[in-house]
Order: C-alpha cells, then structure tokens, then sequence
C-alpha cells in the first residue's frame, strides 16, 4: 500500500507538471496546434521515463521483487532508480531522434521551459506545503530562470534562450552541490557528477548541432 507521503508528492509531481505545461503554451510564440504536438511529444517521453522508474525499481530491488513481485508497490523510488531511467530515456530519446527522425531542436524547446517550470514549482510545495525549508535556495534560483525565460522572449532566439537557461540550470546546480550536501530533482538527491555529465552531454550536443550546419 502506497504511504501517504508518496501519494502527496505523486500529487504535487502531477500540479508541477501541469503547471509546467501551462508555462509552455502561455510563453511560447507559435501557433497553438505546433505547442500542441510539441506537448504531446514530450508527454510521450515523460511517461516512458515514469515507465523506467518503475523498472528502474525493479532492477535495484530485484531480490525483493522475485520474492514478491506486488510487495515492490510498497517502495519508494530511490536515486538509483532514478539513475536507471535517465539512462533508458537518453536511449530512447537518442533511438526517436536518430531512427524516426524528430527534430531535436523541438524537442528540446519544448522541454527546458516545461522542466523550470514544473521544478519550480515543485520546490515551491517542497517549501511551503512539505515545509523543506532548505527548499527556499532553489525556490529562489528556478524563479531567476523562469524571469530569464519570459524577459528574453522575442529578444533572444528561442533555442538560444533555452539553451542559456539549461545551462544556467546545470551550472547552479553543481554550484549549489557545494552549498548544500547533495543537489535535488523532484525529490531525488543525486550526486553533483549527474549534473557535471549533463553538462559534458549539453556541449556535445552544440558541437554536433554546430557542424550539421556547416555540412
């Protein structure tokens, strides 16, 4: 049976997701049947990645789940898990991207502001709701990211803009691993060196959008 604690913040997850949803298609400039498909896309994505949570539990808790497989209900997620689906998305990303063709660059507009979004105010019910206090530091850094977001629309290239603030995104959380022991995602403490790989992922990803370009 599901704890309460867990049931809260699959609640509060589901409200930062949709709020999330929201920001995107009350920001961006295009026409709605684009955001649309856009959202749909990345909807697709989010609930293969809650897909590979799941199985992401199983792997870590494979002796518990070949003794009682329903017992594996009763457990929460860890960062492990977490580790585990990451992994499986980028596959499956890399997979729609490369044999079906999608167009990264979509792809990822979509997603910076939907992930700001929904983080901030995810943290912003960690913080009040949850009463994280230690939650006030990345209250306060995700609503500088979501003014950057709104303050360079129409100023700054799109895929410009969102590049900057994911950036900006991973580098203040390998910033804030120094202020605080681990840096947070939805609840899940991962080590500063996910985010380092992010990074390392983001610059290859602009060398490769750089040179197809050129070709």
């Amino acid at each position: 049976m599901l704890s309460i604690t867990v049931v809260k913040t699959i609640g509060i997850l589901t409200i930062s997701l949709l709020m999330g949803f929201l920001f995107f298609y009350i920001t961006t400039n295009e026409p709605k049947d684009v955001k649309k498909k856009q959202l749909e896309n990345l909807l697709s994505f989010i609930i293969n990645f809650i897909i590979f949570i799941w199985i992401g539990k199983i792997i870590v808790r494979i002796d518990i789940f070949v003794d009682d497989p329903l017992a594996i209900l009763a457990y929460p997620s860890n960062v492990a898990a977490f580790y585990v689906a990451t992994v499986l998305l980028a596959m499956n990303v890399s997979y729609t991207l490369f044999r079906r063709k999608q167009k990264a660059k979509e792809l990822f507009n979509t997603f910076v502001p939907v992930l700001i979004a929904t983080t901030f105010i995810f943290e912003f019910f960690q913080f009040v709701y949850m009463k994280y206090e230690r939650a006030w530091i990345l209250v306060l850094f995700l609503a500088i990211l979501l003014l950057v977001l709104v303050l360079m629309q129409g100023k700054v290239a799109q895929h410009h803009a969102n590049l900057l603030v994911f950036i900006a995104w991973i580098t203040g959380q390998i910033i804030l691993s120094t202020l605080i022991k681990y840096p947070v995602i939805f609840g899940y403490q991962v080590h500063s060196l996910f985010f380092i790989s992010l990074f390392i992922l983001v610059f290859i990803y602009f060398i490769y959008t750089k040179k197809r370009r050129k070709v």
